[in-house]
């Protein structure tokens, strides 16, 4: 996974929930979202909860960091 793939995943499919951020995962299988949880972790240090229906959270104290990581390839369009 790349910054860049990060951020064509996150334009397509992600969420605002409360202070953080949700990705949907619900078409993976657990130990898929396990992996991605972990890579997102390792990569990163992205702090990554599992949620209902399968979906991964980024939470408020990764927010920011988060966004550092994915702005520079977001489309101007999207970042509202």
């Amino acid at each position: 996974m790349t910054e860049k793939s990060l951020a064509y995943w996150t334009m397509d499919d992600i969420n605002n929930h409360k202070s953080g951020y949700i990705l949907n995962t619900s078409r993976f299988c657990l130990k898929d979202i396990k992996v991605l949880q972990t890579v997102l972790y390792n990569k990163w240090k992205l702090e990554i909860t599992i949620h209902s229906r399968n979906r991964l959270y980024i939470n408020v104290n990764s927010k920011n960091k988060f966004l550092n990581i994915i702005k520079p390839y977001f489309h101007y369009s999207m970042l509202y």
